[in-house]
């Protein structure tokens, strides 16, 4: 499983070096510049790391490199394995849903974040 540091006291700068680190530790295959995009969208990491924080940062990844479907098939199989079933945030399953619809061909267009959270 990918590694979740503590980020909350670092600057973005660090937090950004600190998840390029993990995610390039888990996925070698991924680029330096599709890597330093995902970081850098990705969230605050606190102590209390659950299921919700696992997926949005998965999400991010997927999200990043959809276009190359061998690796993001493999991400998302990964993420299957830590979140499936488990997540507490209503629009995270929901997203997670439409995640499965589409590696599985039912669903077109690759889902985007801000189509579940910017309409509540």
């Amino acid at each position: 499983m990918m590694k979740f540091e503590n980020t909350e006291r670092y600057t973005a700068t660090d937090r950004i070096r600190v998840v390029s680190n993990e995610i390039i530790h888990e996925y070698p295959m991924l680029n330096a510049e599709d890597v330093m995009k995902i970081s850098a969208l990705c969230d605050i990491v606190f102590d209390d790391v659950d299921e919700d924080v696992i997926f949005r940062r998965y999400y991010y990844i997927l999200l990043v490199i959809k276009d190359n479907l061998a690796v993001s098939k493999k991400v998302f199989d990964d993420m299957c394995k830590y979140c499936k079933d488990c997540l507490k945030d209503r629009l995270n399953r929901i997203l997670y849903t439409d995640l499965e619809r589409f590696f599985n061909g039912e669903l077109e267009n690759f889902p985007v974040i801000g189509d579940y959270y910017g309409n509540e």
